[in-house]
């Protein structure tokens, strides 16, 4: 099954896309982000989501992720041409709910 990928940011707009978006599919996600551990990326998409999720709910969200460590402004999202393949190959969609920030 294909996944869906986006990069999830701090902004309302981005976690009711997420909110309403991962609720109507169960594919895996692919989430671009310049987390250095799926923990940190855990703790960063908790604090965006937490006003729309319940922690259960974000729980239950955050086992159908995979982090995609990169960066939203470097070429090629930072990624290794493998890693850019893979991720090519397996999203079926692309959310960009991210902004460039200082």
């Amino acid at each position: 099954m294909n996944g869906s990928s986006s990069r999830g940011g701090r902004a309302a707009s981005g976690s009711v896309v997420w909110r309403g978006g991962a609720a109507q599919t169960d594919a895996p996600l692919l989430v671009l982000t310049r987390a250095a551990s799926r923990a940190e990326a855990a703790d960063k998409l908790w604090k965006s989501l937490q006003v729309h999720l319940d922690f259960d709910a974000f729980r239950q969200l955050f086992r159908r992720l995979e982090i995609v460590e990169g960066d939203l402004v470097a070429p090629d999202l930072g990624l290794s041409a493998a890693r850019w393949a893979d991720v090519a190959r397996r999203a079926s969609s692309v959310l960009h709910i991210a902004a460039s920030l200082n």
